[in-house]
């Protein structure tokens, strides 16, 4: 299917509508996720369910990386994902905070496989928000959610990008992710390191990135040395952003592969926000699976493959 078809697909989807929020009391595990060895086991090639099955996705999009060799470095590949994943409510932002009208499994399903999680420390667990607006989401469901896909689809990475959000407490935030990782059980589903994996390795993995503030492992995403990031978001012209997101996809001169470069094509007023990509159509269109809503995030190589 060639983006033109992909697009058109898309759009005829528009009907469909999200899901409501999440109950604010699961701040860790549901029972059913003992540990590990409680997650049922799912054939590498299971039968793929049918497209209506999938909230009008079709069911090839869902483990796009199937078709990616195992020896692929994530850095040399082309990764759609989105900016505020979860951010599905304006609350009283005036529409500002709201930057997704699909759900989180509805965009994995859709292909996105770079996810951007807004963590405030609350008590001892995280709710997810923008700014000061909580978007009825905490991060044990946010979780529960990747991991229940990734147990699905197995051929399937997540990058996920941690930060914390309407909290300052930088020591707390650490301390209770850690708790989520070691004492609530999720480390064994992260992929955990300060390089860039294989495809091989990450598979059925999330990959942990992390900035501001570092959690003191995994990927750093606020180092120049890792990554090298596109995010013009104050009042840009469309052209200006058009501009800004085509030169983070071309290697700059004497750029090598050891960078993850990350472009972000939203931005918060008139001149850019009302649109998704640069040239899509107007945000009330159904958005493509790299951009759900006002904010989207497309991860590129930063040379050649």
């Amino acid at each position: 299917m060639n983006e033109v078809d992909r697009r058109r697909f898309l759009r005829n989807t528009a009907a469909l509508t999200a899901g409501v929020g999440v109950p604010p009391a699961l701040s860790g595990r549901s029972p059913a996720w003992a540990g590990p060895s409680a997650r049922p086991l799912v054939e590498a090639r299971e039968v793929l369910p049918r497209s209506a099955d999938l909230g009008g996705v079709r069911a090839a999009t869902v483990q796009w990386m199937d078709r990616v060799p195992d020896d692929t470095d994530i850095r040399r590949m082309s990764i759609p994902g989105t900016h505020e994943t979860c951010a599905r409510f304006a609350g009283s932002s005036a529409g500002f905070a709201q930057c997704q009208n699909q759900t989180l499994d509805w965009q994995l399903r859709a292909g996105v496989r770079y996810v951007d999680i807004r963590c405030r420390n609350y008590d001892d667990y995280f709710t997810i928000h923008h700014g000061y607006v909580y978007q009825e989401m905490v991060f044990g469901k946010v979780l529960e959610i990747c991991t229940d896909f990734l147990g699905k689809y197995p051929s399937e990475t997540i990058l996920m990008r941690v930060q914390q959000e309407h909290s300052e407490d930088n020591d707390r935030f650490k301390r209770i992710f850690k708790d989520y990782l070691d004492k609530k059980g999720w480390r064994s589903y992260f992929h955990i390191s300060d390089s860039f994996p294989t495809l091989r390795t990450a598979r059925r993995k999330i990959v942990l990135m992390s900035g501001w503030p570092w959690v003191g492992e995994g990927l750093v995403f606020s180092s120049d040395a890792q990554f090298s990031n596109q995010d013009l978001y104050d009042d840009p012209t469309l052209a200006n952003k058009k501009t800004a997101v085509d030169n983070s996809c071309a290697p700059p001169s004497g750029s090598s592969t050891e960078t993850r470069c990350t472009s972000t094509t939203s931005a918060p007023t008139a001149g850019a926000a009302a649109h998704g990509p640069p040239g899509a159509t107007p945000r009330t269109s159904t958005p493509t699976p790299a951009s759900s809503s006002k904010g989207s995030t497309t991860t590129r190589r930063t040379a050649p493959g």
